[in-house]
C-alpha cells in the first residue's frame, strides 16, 4: 500500500516533484521532532520549578505558550522567565494586590486585555466578602491567563521602547514604569531568568 502511494504521487508530481514532497514531508517530521523536543523541556522546567503541578493543569500548555509567544512575537523564554518570577509556575497563585494566575494578571487589566486585545469573553474571578476569592475565574486556567498575560506584556513592549521600562510597566502599571525605585530588582530578575533558559532551552 505504501509503495501505491507513493508511485501514485510520483506520478502526480514527476520524479523532481515527488523528491521535493518527500523533503518537505521530512522537514515537517523533524519540526514536530523539535516542538515535542522543546514541550518536553519546558514542562521539565515548570515541574522543576513547581513540584506540585498538576497534569490536567498544564495539558497541551507549551503548545500554547509557543503560539501566544509567536503571535505576540516574544521569545517564549522570555514569557517563562517572567512566569517564574510573578508565579514560580503555580497558575492558582493569589498576590498581596489580588492578581492572578501564572502572569498574575489584575482581573481589571484582563477584562481590558479580553475586550480589546484579544477580543474574547473574559469570567472574572468572584470574591467572598472577607475579599478572598471563591473562584479564580478564567485566570485560574494556566492557558487563558497565558492568553491575556502574553498580550498585556507585548502592549506594554509597544509603548515603551526599553525592555526593562515594559517589564516594570507589566509589573507595576504602566502609570509607575518610569518611577526611579533602587530597590526594584524585577526586570533584572527576569533578565538573568531569561538568560538561563536561553541555555537550558531551544
Amino acid at each position: 500500500m505504501a509503495i501505491a502511494v507513493g508511485l501514485s504521487v510520483a506520478a502526480l508530481f514527476g520524479a523532481g516533484g515527488f523528491l521535493g514532497y518527500q523533503a518537505g514531508l521530512e522537514q515537517r517530521n523533524a519540526d514536530a521532532d523539535l516542538r515535542a523536543a522543546a514541550s518536553a523541556r519546558v514542562m521539565e522546567v515548570v515541574t522543576e520549578r513547581n513540584p506540585g503541578a498538576r497534569i490536567l493543569d498544564w495539558a497541551g500548555w507549551p503548545e500554547t505558550l509557543f503560539r501566544e509567544s509567536a503571535r505576540a512575537g516574544l521569545d517564549y523564554r522570555l514569557v517563562l522567565a517572567l512566569i517564574e518570577k510573578e508565579s514560580g509556575f503555580r497558575p492558582d497563585a493569589v498576590g498581596a494586590a489580588g492578581e492572578v494566575g501564572l502572569m498574575q494578571v489584575m482581573p481589571a487589566t484582563a477584562a481590558l486585555v479580553a475586550e480589546r486585545l484579544l477580543k474574547v469573553p473574559f469570567l472574572p474571578p468572584v470574591r467572598a466578602k472577607s475579599g478572598h476569592y471563591l473562584s479564580l475565574g478564567d485566570l485560574g486556567d494556566a492557558h487563558y491567563n497565558l492568553r491575556v498575560g502574553v498580550a498585556y506584556l507585548r502592549a506594554q513592549m509597544d509603548r515603551y521602547a526599553l525592555l526593562p521600562v515594559a517589564l516594570r510597566a507589566y509589573n507595576r502599571a504602566p502609570g509607575k514604569a518610569t518611577e526611579h525605585r533602587p530597590g526594584d530588582r524585577y526586570a533584572e530578575d527576569i533578565a538573568l531568568g531569561y538568560l538561563r533558559l536561553t541555555q537550558a532551552l531551544p
